[in-house]
């Protein structure tokens, strides 16, 4: 199908990927303002109604015209119009808008398709749901840092809003777009290596990073480089390289902790928003919620007469709760719903959730099953931010540094060490900081069972200075006769 785009003034919106650009660069706007725009464009001067807007752009649900007045407002405000001064987007009163600016309308299937070729960027069958925003403000300080790193704990989406970025800017790039992944290195040293492979260049011994540097210095192309955390050091140095040698080179990194390069910038990808705790829930307001959302649109993928009541808003809620809004583990959870339903799954989901397996049999190894995608976490970690890990497990729902501190070090660490293992394991997303004010912690609640479950497989808990004299275990920790992890 040909790649179509409409122009107008300095804009251009994308219509194939709903994506407006001002002068190449990306605007940020929500989908539903996006597909707003993309209609109008598409009947640019005529009246399109409000009725039509609102069914086409939100299908199957009824909103009222006060979500769709919300929309223009946010569509004219970044078309630059304001003083009430009609520039683009006109209002008939009581009938519907009309887009009065001058458009001119592209097809050409020849530039996408190069850049395509260019690219080898893992195709996605699924819909990224919740993370419209993310993805904007992504692009916006790429445009602006040419380095940066997407940081987030494991499952949390790091590499679906890496590529979603990426696809968004397959025709930004002259050279293309080049995706890397370094979830399978073995050796740090063959970083370039993998690079050089994923561009196609030829297998030499002579893959360091001054070749690839020299090959790279005079090309613009983006750079998708997944899974960091496997070899950061190496990483780091290789980038860190790319970033000074080719100007034209636009780095997107993911990595559950920051790679620690020059000129690096950070994204920490926070977990899907989730509903409060509330008795009262209906389903309109938890579908609100994009934890919720993604849950219910997986859900319905593997059981397409799927029904919900009200009287299942509190329960699905308190499941999206449990699973932390983690994109990885809501999605294992939701295919389950065909088999246990919403109250079968929600008696299942501590003691054997860590090891429910991933329905998609090409998943990578390291997200089979939640479980795997921390132990990859645990196992990378040093002793001592190992047994500091285990010990924080036993802390409440969220707890300041003082406590943490004194939880970590479990009596055989100084506080400077513990407080260095505290800070290194907030850095590698396995513990979160709540807020940038007074300083409390937590550890999400999946992350804090597997943690918790590892201490009690400790056969050498004495050796290790794991004492159970200084630990209060919480009600919800698991007990002896929990069902084993196995790995």
């Amino acid at each position: 199908m040909p790649a179509r785009w409409f122009s107008f003034g300095q804009f251009k919106l994308l219509a194939d990927q709903q994506r407006l650009l001002r002068n190449d660069s990306p605007v940020r706007l929500g989908s539903r303002a996006l597909a707003i725009l993309s209609l109008l464009l598409e009947h640019a001067g005529e009246l399109v109604s409000k009725q039509d807007l609102m069914s086409q752009v939100w299908p199957d649900t009824f909103v009222d015209e006060s979500n769709l007045k919300v929309n223009i407002a946010a569509l004219r405000k970044a078309l630059d119009e304001n003083n009430g001064e009609v520039s683009h987007i006109a209002n008939v009163s009581g009938r519907g808008y009309r887009f009065v600016a001058p458009v001119s309308v592209t097809e050409s299937d020849n530039t996408l398709r190069c850049r395509r070729k260019a690219s080898n960027l893992p195709l996605s069958m699924k819909q990224i749901i919740g993370r419209d925003e993310t993805v904007q403000q992504i692009l916006a300080q790429l445009s602006h840092c040419g380095f940066l790193t997407i940081v987030g704990s494991a499952g949390v989406g790091k590499t679906t809003v890496a590529t979603t970025v990426a696809e968004t800017l397959l025709q930004i790039y002259k050279d293309g777009v080049c995706f890397v992944d370094f979830a399978y290195l073995k050796d740090p040293g063959s970083v370039p290596h993998a690079i050089s492979t994923a561009l196609g260049l030829p297998v030499t011994a002579e893959n360091t990073s001054e070749p690839l540097c020299a090959h790279l210095q005079n090309r613009e192309i983006l750079l998708v480089v997944d899974s960091c955390e496997h070899v950061p050091c190496s990483a780091a140095e290789c980038l860190e390289l790319i970033q000074s040698f080719c100007p034209k080179v636009h780095i997107l990194a993911t990595s559950r902790e920051p790679l620690g390069a020059k000129g690096e910038r950070l994204y920490r990808l926070p977990p899907l928003a989730v509903p409060p705790t509330n008795p009262e829930l209906t389903v309109d307001i938890v579908r609100a919620f994009p934890a919720v959302e993604l849950f219910l649109k997986r859900a319905t993928e593997t059981l397409s007469d799927l029904s919900v009541d009200d009287s299942q808003a509190s329960t699905i809620g308190e499941l999206c709760r449990q699973l932390d809004g983690v994109p990885l583990a809501i999605e294992m959870a939701a295919v389950r719903v065909r088999l246990l339903g919403f109250e079968g799954l929600s008696s299942v989901i501590n003691d054997h959730f860590l090891q429910f397996r991933q329905s998609q049999r090409t998943a990578p190894r390291r997200h089979h099953s939640l479980a795997d995608a921390y132990e990859w976490s645990f196992d990378s970690l040093p002793e001592n931010e190992r047994s500091a890990f285990l010990r924080l497990s036993t802390l409440s729902e969220s707890f300041d540094l003082k406590t943490a501190v004194l939880a970590a070090s479990g009596g055989i660490m100084n506080t400077a060490e513990a407080t260095a293992c505290i800070a290194n394991l907030v850095s590698k997303s396995l513990v979160e900081r709540m807020d940038h004010g007074a300083s409390r912690f937590r550890l999400l609640h999946m992350v804090r069972y597997f943690a918790s479950k590892k201490l009690l497989s400790c056969d050498d808990l004495n050796e290790k200075g794991l004492r159970e004299e200084h630990f209060v275990t919480p009600q919800w920790a698991p007990t002896a006769a929990s069902q084993p992890l196995t790995y």
